[in-house]
């Protein structure tokens, strides 16, 4: 897992985050239901809370369920927006 926090002189600082996602999103599925917005490619998943960015790379594959990310990713975009 990787996270990138992004930052912005102009204050608007969540969607500069969404801007850095924006080219990445245009290649990639939308996950519904994860963070502020989130993409899906393969089983890997990257996910946006406010201005974090976080990365989710799923190896070995046969150790977790799709299901099992998509939770696991869900929960963990949803404690960090809640702190």
């Amino acid at each position: 897992m990787a996270h990138y926090v992004a930052t912005s002189r102009r204050g608007k600082v969540p969607k500069a985050a969404s801007e850095e996602l924006a080219p990445v999103g245009k290649a990639l599925r939308p996950l519904p239901g994860v963070g502020d917005e989130a993409y899906l490619w393969d089983r890997n998943v990257l996910f946006r809370v406010s201005n974090l960015v976080v990365g989710i790379i799923v190896l070995p594959r046969a150790r977790s369920t799709d299901d099992q990310v998509r939770t696991f990713a869900a929960d963990l975009a949803n404690r960090l927006r809640n702190g």
